[in-house]
């Protein structure tokens, strides 16, 4: 399943989408309801252990409908004094419960597959039965649809794992179908077969489902085209040098809160680079919807010996690797020790650990001047 790309820019109003998630859920508990009952004698009537999981299955989705609305209904609520960032993260715990259940679905329905495999009954095909499984896969097909479009339209992961049940209920009920009519046609009971293999397709997607509802309750990494929107709107700003440490942090739909360390020249005054950061919060805050908050870094790079040690250090680091970045760079000059000390931010991925990392560099820099104390931090890209 592809990964979800939350949009960090202004869109559409939060009461909408709240009311559009809302109805999506009354719309599934309905339908779902009225599918397992009319499956359920459809079940009965076949002695199909597959229709009757089916049922079963479809009273799961109505569970899960009502999950989606108390989600959206309780995402609403403000923020308060023991949520101060508000309860927007419920909806995040909604996708998340609704794929739990697509998995338990997925092994209970395994279970009794295998029992029906074990212990074969007979299977009673009629008319209805058939008719039953089409009008269920044209509804459920239609509700796919629409929380689909619903999903993308409101940026809803909990109406994505919404959509993916409602297309495999389509899929194991066509399968249903096709269990039935091998019986009819040929006499041979693959009702067992077929409702382990719709086991086996529902606890994969519900797997997936899960990994990508419990990305936003961990934390995951915003959208590199967000970053790049947002380093660019700072950079923008006649008297930003660099910036470094950007955080992004999300407490739901359209509520982001981000920092960063924005590198100014020393020389400036204090505050008119204050003014400048209140500018760009204001600005970002009005342009992509995130709370921005700034912390003003002094740099002095004006003076040639500082220069010098920064592009020696630069030099080394880029010797090391490509992937790695200095920032808060600064001098202390003694008489005997010059102190440089910097941060060097270092990717997830890089191979070599911090304490290796570090030595590399001190050696390197003990290799030009002797008298140089590399004072490093390291913080992660």
């Amino acid at each position: 399943m592809e990964q979800e790309v939350v949009s960090y820019d202004q869109g559409k109003e939060p009461e909408g989408r709240q009311r559009s998630g809302k109805v999506a859920g009354l719309t599934g508990l309905a339908v779902n309801a009225l599918l397992f009952a009319v499956k359920l004698f459809a079940g009965i009537v076949s002695g199909s252990i597959a229709v009757i999981a089916d049922a079963v299955n479809n009273l799961t989705d109505a569970v899960t409908s009502a999950v989606t609305f108390i989600g959206f209904s309780l995402s609403s609520k403000p923020a308060d004094r023991e949520h101060p960032y508000g309860h927007a993260r419920i909806e995040y715990i909604a996708g998340f419960l609704v794929a739990v259940l697509v998995v338990f679905l997925g092994f209970e329905l395994s279970r009794s597959s295998v029992i029906k495999i074990i212990s074969p009954e007979e299977l009673r095909t009629s008319g209805l039965t058939i008719a039953i499984l089409i009008f269920s896969v044209l509804v459920k097909a239609g509700l796919w649809i629409y929380y689909k479009i619903t999903a993308v339209r409101i940026s809803s992961l909990t109406l994505k794992a919404a959509a993916a049940d409602s297309r495999n209920d389509v899929a194991a009920t066509l399968a249903i179908l096709i269990s039935l009519l091998i019986k009819h046609t040929s006499g041979f009971n693959a009702d067992g077969i077929i409702g382990l293999l719709i086991s086996f397709m529902i606890i994969f997607f519900g797997i997936r489902l899960v990994i990508d509802a419990a990305g936003p309750l961990i934390g995951s990494a915003p959208p590199e085209e967000t970053v790049h929107k947002l380093e660019s709107g700072i950079l923008k700003y006649d008297g930003i040098v660099g910036i470094h440490d950007l955080h992004i942090h999300t407490y739901g739909y359209k509520r982001f809160f981000a920092s960063v360390h924005c590198e100014v020249s020393s020389d400036n005054d204090l505050l008119a680079s204050h003014e400048l950061a209140d500018e760009i919060e204001r600005e970002i805050s009005e342009s992509m919807g995130i709370n921005l908050v700034i912390h003003i870094d002094p740099v002095h790079y004006d003076d040639e010996r500082t220069k010098e040690a920064y592009e020696l250090v630069s030099d080394i680091l880029k010797d090391i690797s490509k992937d790695l970045s200095m920032h808060d760079f600064r001098v202390v000059w003694g008489r005997v020790h010059t102190k440089f000390i910097f941060d060097v931010a270092v990717p997830y991925d890089f191979d070599t650990s911090l304490s290796e990392l570090r030595k590399v560099i001190e050696n390197d820099m003990a290799g030009i001047d002797p008298n140089i104390i590399a004072i490093i931090t390291f913080d992660r890209k």
